[in-house]
């Protein structure tokens, strides 16, 4: 099973579109999901704040990789989490990001 939720920031919206800027996958696991943030390669993915899935039963899964800028503040590989259970992610992604070229990230949130 593999499923996407996708952020326009330039619209501030949702949606399933192959150009949104950031977007979560899920791919089936033994007991679960692997879910993985995904950023356009035009963009990063802040590491010193990882991203975080606020579930709807108040869960708060942290995404991980152990791949990061050597001043550690940005992941060069995508972050992921595992989720138990095979019921699809339902909550609030929150995600810094930048583009490549800033220094500055913002800080956005994603209804999934």
């Amino acid at each position: 099973m593999r499923t996407s939720c996708l952020l326009l920031l330039a619209l501030g919206a949702t949606a399933c579109s192959p150009h949104a800027i950031v977007h979560l996958e899920s791919a089936g696991a033994p007991g679960g999901q692997l879910l993985t943030v995904l950023a356009d390669p035009d963009f990063k993915i802040n590491a010193r704040l990882p991203p975080a899935l606020d579930l709807a039963d108040s869960t708060v899964l942290r995404f991980h990789s152990d791949s990061i800028t050597p001043d550690s503040a940005y992941f060069t590989a995508p972050p992921t989490a595992f989720l138990t259970g095979a019921a699809p992610p339902h909550g609030k992604l929150h995600v810094g990001i930048c583009r490549k070229n800033q220094t500055v990230c913002n800080v956005v949130t994603v209804p999934i």
